[in-house]
């Protein structure tokens, strides 16, 4: 499938939200789990990311695909 074809998922769901660096820290761990789709919300699958928060910016530590769905016949 193409790039410009991939939407912004639909379901996110957030794992856990920490501060790995201790309470009074600027810095939080968020990790969340997404179901992209194409199409009318046909999902293709399961997608994990890590995000790093700062106060001034947000970086993305960890993206890992879990799983893949069959893309439908009439959206290849």
């Amino acid at each position: 499938f193409y790039v410009d074809h991939f939407y912004v998922p639909w379901d996110i769901k957030v794992i856990y939200i920490k501060r790995p660096n201790g309470d009074r820290t600027a810095y939080f761990e968020m990790k969340l789990e997404m179901q992209p789709y194409m199409g009318a919300h046909n999902s293709i699958g399961v997608d994990q990311i890590t995000l790093g928060i700062f106060s001034n910016r947000v970086e993305i530590d960890n993206f890992k695909h879990v799983k893949s769905f069959p893309i439908p016949s009439w959206l290849r």
